[in-house]
C-alpha cells in the first residue's frame, strides 16, 4: 500500500501539516501512526471524547460552548462570524499521532490589525494530574506553527463533580519556596486553563435552552443515568427543531447505550412513547435507519471482499465459497470492475 497521509486546513488559522508516506510511518511505528497515544486505554473513557468532539468540532454547535465558557463581556471580545474549526493533528519526533480535542480560530473585535485568538479546548471525563502538561506541549506545537495568541479551555464532567487538579501551570510544578517565588515567579512559564465543568448546576441549568442541551445534558449525568434521566433527555429534545432532533438524541442514545447495555433500544422506545407525544418520536425511526444500515453495510462489505478476490485473480467458484454470493453476482462484480 503506498499512499500519503496528508493534514492541511485551509482556514484563516492555517495549521499546515506535511504529507507522510504511509510506508515510512509503518515501518517506524509499526502500522499504529494512526492511533491516539490513549488508544489503549479504557474504551469507556474514548466514547466519551468522541461525543464531544463529534457534536462540538461543528461551528454552530461549539457556539454553545463558548456561550457557556466565556462571560458576556468576554463573548462579546470576539467576532463569531469567523469562527473556524482547526485540525486538530500533531507529529512528535516518533511520528506517534498526538490529538487535541477541538482547535477553532476566531478574529477579535476592535483591534486596528486583524488579529487572530485560537481556543484550544481539551475535554476530561476524569482527573487528569497530566492536563497541564498535556496544554502546554499542544500550546508549543501550535506556536511553532503560528504565532497567535492561545487560550487552554478545559471541559470537565468526570464522576467527581469538581475538578480536583490545577489549572494554573505553575501551581502543577513542584513547590518553590516563597523567596523564590517571589524572585522568579515571573520569569518562568505560566498560563491558567479556563475551566466548564458540565457537572456544576448552575452550568446544568444554563444548558436546557441550547442547541446543544440534550448532549451537554446527557454528558453531565451520564455516570448516573437511569430511565429519568433519559426522560428528561427525550423532554430537552424534544425543544429542538426536527433535523436537530433526529440529529443529537440519535447521538445521546448511542452514548447511553455504550455505556450502559441495560438501556436496549425496545426500552428507550417505550420511555420515550411514555415522555413525548407522537409527533416528536424519533426512535422508530433511528432503529429503521440501524437495521438498514447493518443490512447495507454488510452486503457492501461482502461486495467489496469479492472485488479484491476477482482483482486477485481468484477462481469464481472459490469466491463463491467464501461469500456465499451466486455466480452470477460475481460475474456481474466482474463486469462492472472491468
Amino acid at each position: 500500500m503506498t499512499f500519503n497521509t496528508c493534514y492541511l486546513s485551509r482556514s484563516p488559522g492555517t495549521f499546515a501539516f506535511s504529507s507522510i508516506p504511509y510506508n515510512s510511518l509503518k515501518e517506524r511505528t509499526g502500522d499504529k501512526y494512526h492511533r491516539h497515544p490513549r488508544a489503549a486505554k479504557n474504551a469507556t473513557i474514548n466514547l466519551h471524547d468522541r461525543l464531544f468532539r463529534d457534536v462540538n468540532s461543528k461551528e454552530r454547535n461549539s457556539m454553545d460552548l463558548f456561550r457557556l465558557i466565556f462571560t458576556p463581556y468576554e463573548f462579546g471580545l470576539f467576532d463569531w462570524e469567523t469562527v473556524h474549526a482547526e485540525f486538530t493533528e500533531f507529529w512528535d519526533e516518533e511520528l506517534l499521532e498526538k490529538r487535541a480535542d477541538l482547535i477553532f480560530s476566531v478574529k477579535s473585535k476592535g483591534s486596528e490589525r486583524d488579529v487572530q485568538i485560537f481556543l484550544l479546548l481539551e475535554h476530561k471525563s476524569g482527573q487528569d494530574a497530566n492536563l497541564l502538561q498535556q496544554m502546554l506541549e499542544y500550546q508549543t506545537r501550535m506556536y511553532s506553527r503560528q504565532n497567535s495568541s492561545i487560550i487552554p479551555i478545559l471541559i470537565y464532567h468526570g464522576k467527581q463533580k469538581e475538578w480536583n487538579n490545577a489549572l494554573r501551570f505553575q501551581d502543577s510544578l513542584q513547590e518553590m519556596s516563597p523567596a523564590l517565588n517571589q524572585a522568579f515567579g515571573t520569569h518562568i512559564l505560566d498560563f491558567t486553563c479556563k475551566l466548564l465543568n458540565l457537572r456544576d448546576e448552575d452550568v446544568q441549568q444554563k444548558t436546557n435552552h441550547l442547541v446543544t442541551g440534550c448532549i451537554l445534558f446527557i454528558l453531565s449525568k451520564i455516570w448516573s443515568v437511569d430511565e429519568e434521566t433519559v426522560k428528561e433527555l427525550f423532554r430537552i429534545g424534544s425543544k429542538l427543531d426536527e433535523s436537530d432532533r433526529r440529529d443529537l438524541i440519535e447521538k445521546a442514545v448511542n452514548y447511553i447505550q455504550q455505556y450502559n447495555r441495560a438501556f436496549s433500544l425496545e426500552l428507550i422506545k417505550k420511555i420515550e412513547r411514555e415522555t413525548i407525544e407522537e409527533d416528536k418520536r424519533i426512535m422508530s425511526i433511528v432503529q429503521y435507519a440501524r437495521e438498514m444500515e447493518r443490512k447495507e453495510g454488510r452486503e457492501e462489505g461482502i461486495n467489496q471482499v469479492a472485488k479484491e478476490m476477482i482483482r486477485e485473480g481468484v477462481d469464481v467458484s472459490k469466491i463463491c465459497q467464501y461469500t456465499k454470493l451466486t455466480p452470477e453476482h460475481v460475474e456481474k462484480l466482474q463486469r462492472d470492475l472491468h
